[in-house]
């Protein structure tokens, strides 16, 4: 079901297109690629949501960006991010196909809408996991999001039933982090109760603040303004 193609159509593209790494694969170390480069065989992408509404990944279309890897920053490549798997995509510009990048090089990256609006991306270990991170505030409260995506499926209650959806589609959820003075990241139940277990310290002003300001956790804006209020306490 997923969809992979080797890295070495990746970098070759950033380096092309930025000059700021080596300029031939000859000169990158042979462990940067996830497979043996020597034959001609690579791992295609297949239409494996084909039929499901909506978008697996963050925007729907690809856009301009940066990436930062182990080996080097590339500015104003397209890219995209697959919620779905927890991966970064890049367009690679030769084939005219998206291509997987291998996690364990990419340290982060940013996304920019048409507003100008950028979304950064960073690496960290959810429970021993490598997982892209939203950044939405970098404090003494750092407040990191998990922009997941979800099939949705079709619901078939019968012939009166008027609500039914007779399609799959994708739904974005979101899990909220905080990192306490750059401790371990910490989940935050997304729940009032789960806000005050996460910070008992500020329990009389967080509930004062809750109950004037109803939450979304369906808008990571509204967390990240919550956080920032926290870090004003």
């Amino acid at each position: 079901m997923k969809q992979l193609i080797t890295t070495f159509f990746v970098l070759a593209m950033l380096c092309n297109s930025t000059g700021l790494i080596a300029q031939n694969v000859s000169d990158m170390p042979s462990n940067s690629f996830p497979f043996n480069l020597t034959g001609q065989t690579v791992m295609s992408y297949d239409n494996r949501y084909e039929g499901i509404k909506g978008s697996y990944t963050f925007f729907e279309e690809f856009k301009p960006g940066t990436v930062e890897l182990n080996r080097g920053k590339f500015n104003n490549v397209l890219i995209n991010y697959d919620a779905y798997n927890d991966d970064l995509l890049a367009m690679n510009d030769k084939i005219k196909e998206p291509v997987q990048m291998r996690k364990d090089m990419v340290l982060n990256f940013t996304l920019k809408n048409e507003a100008g609006e950028e979304y950064t991306f960073t690496k960290h270990s959810v429970n021993g996991i490598p997982t892209f991170l939203l950044d939405l505030v970098r404090d003494t409260i750092s407040l990191f999001c998990r922009v997941g995506k979800e099939v949705k499926k079709a619901e078939v209650g019968g012939a009166y039933n008027t609500s039914e959806k007779r399609y799959d589609e994708f739904i974005t959820v979101y899990t909220y982090y905080v990192s306490k003075e750059n401790n371990a990241l910490q989940e935050i139940q997304k729940s009032k109760k789960g806000i005050l277990q996460a910070f008992p310290e500020y329990e009389n002003q967080l509930s004062i603040y809750l109950k004037k300001n109803k939450i979304s956790f369906n808008d990571y804006n509204q967390m990240k303004l919550f956080v920032t209020y926290i870090n004003s306490l």
